[in-house]
């Protein structure tokens, strides 16, 4: 008996495939989960906590005049701020939070197991903290400064829109 078959190396289209999954959920730039997986998490998260009746919170940040910053200073020295930005944030978090990048110069956390009140505060002074120090890039040294919005979960909303809107109205407050 004579065996025939035909071999085939599909690792290569394995391997873009994978790639393709993954920017479809995560930031090219930051490699943060993007808006797509920052949702999906989010609605696990709401999820969660209508099980356990779990407080949590959703913080949206964005970077004060960054535009003009970057249009100075030129994109990819202005990419570079946004890598050192979301470094300084995401070790300022704990594993069970998400930070995700969602847009060009805005930042989304989600805070899990906000167990009283107080652990917002300590929470928020650590993100701000992360701006305290300036950040070097080949154009030179620029101080920045965020401004944050916070929705809690069940207070503030009970699903992905009202919770977002509730973050995104306190973060315009804060810039003004």
């Amino acid at each position: 008996s004579i065996l025939q078959g035909t071999i085939q190396d599909v690792s290569a289209r394995i391997e873009a495939e994978a790639k393709i999954s993954y920017y479809a959920h995560y930031d090219r730039l930051t490699d943060l989960p993007n808006r797509v997986l920052f949702w999906d998490r989010l609605i696990h998260s709401i999820a969660d906590a209508k099980r356990t009746d779990e407080r949590f919170a959703v913080l949206i940040l964005d970077l004060d005049r960054f535009s003009s910053l970057n249009a100075s200073i030129g994109h990819s020295n202005g990419d570079q701020v946004i890598r050192e930005i979301a470094e300084r944030l995401s070790s300022r978090l704990r594993g069970s939070d998400t930070l995700s990048r969602i847009g060009g110069d805005e930042f989304a956390v989600i805070y899990r197991d906000l167990s009283q009140d107080s652990n917002l505060p300590y929470l928020l002074n650590r993100i701000l903290m992360a701006f305290e120090q300036p950040v070097h890039s080949a154009a030179g040294i620029a101080h920045l400064s965020a401004s944050v919005g916070v929705a809690v979960y069940p207070e503030d909303g009970e699903d992905l829109e009202t919770l977002l809107m509730h973050a995104d109205v306190a973060k315009s407050r804060a810039k003004s």
